[in-house]
């Protein structure tokens, strides 16, 4: 996904206390529209237990790995921060009955 401003991207505190020069949310000069490109992937697996005995519940067991990483755009950018990557990592158990 890649996101993209429509107007300049201001702050408006921020802003307004630079004399109305746009300012982003670290207050600091915004650059263009570009707001960020993200990428999200996910993986999923899982079965239903194999229970023998007669009369028993069906179960299963679920799991699930999420992951997105997001690469700042010239108007959300800190000049003072090195990394422009922003990573997201989420693991997910479900036991079902």
């Amino acid at each position: 996904m890649i996101a993209l401003a429509s107007s300049d991207h201001r702050q408006p505190f921020y802003s307004f206390g630079a004399g109305d020069t746009a300012q982003n949310h670290h207050n600091e000069p915004t650059e263009g529209r570009m707001l960020g490109t993200e990428l999200n992937w996910s993986v999923n697996f899982g079965a239903e237990l194999p229970l023998q005995a007669e009369g028993a519940p069906k179960l299963n067991l679920n799991f699930e790995v999420q992951g997105g990483h997001f690469l700042v755009g010239s108007a959300l950018r800190v000049s003072s921060v090195h990394s422009e990557v922003t990573h997201h990592l989420q693991m997910t158990g479900r036991f079902r009955w």
